[in-house]
């Protein structure tokens, strides 16, 4: 022990309290909670921003393979007389990248690219007509939507919770928006 100024004996103060101890793990306590429950809103925003992007990406290269008119095997030109074309039908996990043989929408005379899985959870809820198709027909390239409507739109939401969506919209003019 040490001796103050004033000749008294005082102990040396290091360390925390059993209170202080006790204060600081509630408060982290409360961060820790407050943290871990806002996790799973967030997530599930950015999954459905994830697929939302993903589809305009696959939309956007469908109409860059029409404007450079790409060639593909099955047909024999070698380009899709009738461009390239992105299907989607509600209620589904995946959507279809097509090379369209000329009448405008998907069926056993194109060519399927490929089938494209949404993310895990997400799902089509809607569509401004059912089953959309989105077709680019080079070399301008001209954008025609099944059932002739001057706009398409995609919404998707998550399989647990259809409440929470995510709508991308298509016009004429190849301008892709989505909107929460």
């Amino acid at each position: 022990m040490k001796k103050s100024k004033t000749g008294f004996l005082t102990k040396n103060n290091i360390g925390f309290t059993v209170f202080e101890i006790i204060v600081v793990i509630a408060i982290m306590a409360i961060l820790s909670l407050i943290v871990f429950t806002n996790y799973r809103s967030g997530e599930t925003r950015n999954l459905l921003r994830r697929a939302a992007q993903k589809i305009t990406l696959d939309i956007r290269s469908a109409q860059s393979m029409a404007m450079s008119a790409k060639e593909i095997e099955g047909f024999p030109q070698g380009v899709p007389p009738g461009g390239y074309g992105v299907e989607f039908e509600t209620n589904r996990l995946s959507y279809i990248f097509y090379g369209d043989s000329g009448n405008m929408f998907y069926d056993s005379s194109d060519v399927l690219i490929k089938e494209i899985p949404l993310e895990n959870g997400v799902k089509i809820c809607s569509l401004s007509s059912a089953p959309l198709s989105i077709n680019f027909t080079p070399p301008d390239p001209t954008i025609t939507f099944l059932g002739g409507n001057p706009t398409a739109t995609i919404t998707i939401c998550l399989e647990e919770d259809e409440s929470k969506t995510k709508a991308i919209t298509i016009n004429k003019a190849g301008m892709i928006d989505f909107v929460e």
